[in-house]
């Protein structure tokens, strides 16, 4: 939903000792003065701005935004000099699993090798143990980082 679309304008009003409140839509506040004015068991009338859908809209698209940065993929130096790496959910699981990998082969309780690869690379090659536990955490960091943006995004949007 386009955030310009999303009222905040919202009508009270008392009808037969009831409150209502209501989203002003399509017919506009002039409708409601009106409606006021005819009937007679309307007792009160006002017009409050009401943020809450506009404040989760906008949380909900710092959020994708947030989640768009993660799944662009983050940088590593883990080989040696600084290479683009893939970071959607499929990679993120591969890449944690390789570092459990990694944990137990620098405590000697696995040889097996661990392979992946960079970004756009063909084909997956091997990594060192170390290399694969600074790869995860470069990762790890890429999404903190991405994270602790949108959470400042969302006490400010709360704060509004």
């Amino acid at each position: 939903m386009e955030l310009e679309n999303i009222k905040t304008l919202k009508v009270r009003y008392t009808r037969n000792a009831i409150v209502s409140e209501q989203f002003i839509g399509e017919e506009g506040k002039q409708w409601w003065v009106d409606f006021a004015d005819k009937w007679t068991d309307v007792t009160s009338i006002e017009f409050v701005e009401d943020f809450t859908e506009l404040k989760k809209a906008k949380i909900l698209k710092a959020n994708n935004e947030c989640n768009k940065k993660i799944l662009s993929g983050f940088e590593s130096d883990c080989l040696g000099e600084l290479k683009n790496f893939d970071c959607e959910q499929h990679d993120q699981s591969s890449i944690q699993g390789l570092a459990l990998t990694a944990i137990l082969g620098l405590q000697g309780l696995t040889t097996e090798e661990t392979h992946w690869k960079a970004t756009e690379e063909l084909e997956c090659y091997k990594f060192e143990y170390p290399q694969i536990l600074k790869l995860a955490t470069d990762m790890k960091k890429h999404i903190e980082t991405c994270v602790n943006i949108f959470n400042a995004e969302r006490i400010e949007i709360l704060n509004e």
